[in-house]
């Protein structure tokens, strides 16, 4: 190989063993997609997980936590399927503030991605694929203008913070302790939030300014 395209700084030591050129393409956005979803932010305050329903992402954790933080006045809206969906479907005839719509069209999740109180991710992090991966539904996410929340997955770089509310113990416990942190800002302090997380992903993120690293790594190589 004379270069590589790496999701994260942690695959280099790895895979880049004679030390050649490399760049990170941690994530890319069409926001165009974006833009055209139809949406108006939602009067219903909701929390949006979209994605795959699994314990492996730690779903089940999310739910738990959410329960535990009996948030008023909020719902958790889930979409998505995998091995924890029928688990959830019992966990909705008994908990009405958690709505799972199941598998839904992507036009459809942009939408509610833009009409959510809050976007949230709790991919468990104590495992080697969180340092060697990248989600790259958060890129999705801080598109839509919708504040995040996530937890510290060790492949994001150090200038993602500022743009994102974080969950520092992936537990049950650790997401009520973060839900009720991030609802005790203003709607106004919200909606800033999501909006530079959008401006941070325009600049850096988009397909275009994506490809210009490739074509960078492919000069080094060259020259």
């Amino acid at each position: 190989m004379d270069g590589f395209v790496l999701l994260s700084s942690f695959m280099n030591p790895i895979v880049n063993r004679s030390d050649r050129p490399w760049t990170i393409l941690d994530g890319l956005c069409n926001l165009n997609a974006i833009d055209n979803a139809q949406a108006v932010k939602s009067e219903e305050r909701f929390i949006l997980y979209a994605g795959k329903i699994s314990r492996t992402f730690g779903v089940d954790i999310l739910v738990e936590g959410f329960l535990k933080a009996n948030l008023e006045g909020i719902s958790l809206v889930l979409c998505g399927d995998g091995d924890y969906a029928p688990e959830l479907r019992e966990k909705v005839l008994t908990h009405k503030k958690i709505k799972f719509k199941g598998v839904v069209s992507h036009d459809t999740v942009l939408s509610l991605e833009k009409s959510a109180t809050l976007l949230v991710d709790p991919r468990p992090i104590d495992n080697e694929i969180a340092k060697m991966s990248f989600p790259s539904k958060i890129i999705e996410y801080m598109a839509s203008g919708t504040p995040v929340l996530v937890s510290n997955i060790p492949s994001f770089a150090p200038e993602y913070r500022q743009y994102q509310y974080r969950i520092e113990d992936v537990s049950g416990e650790g997401i009520s302790e973060a839900l009720k942190e991030v609802f005790q800002h203003t709607d106004a302090e919200l909606i800033q939030m999501g909006q530079s997380a959008r401006q941070f992903v325009f600049e850096n993120k988009t397909i275009q300014k994506q490809c210009e690293k490739i074509i960078d790594l492919i000069k080094q190589v060259i020259e």
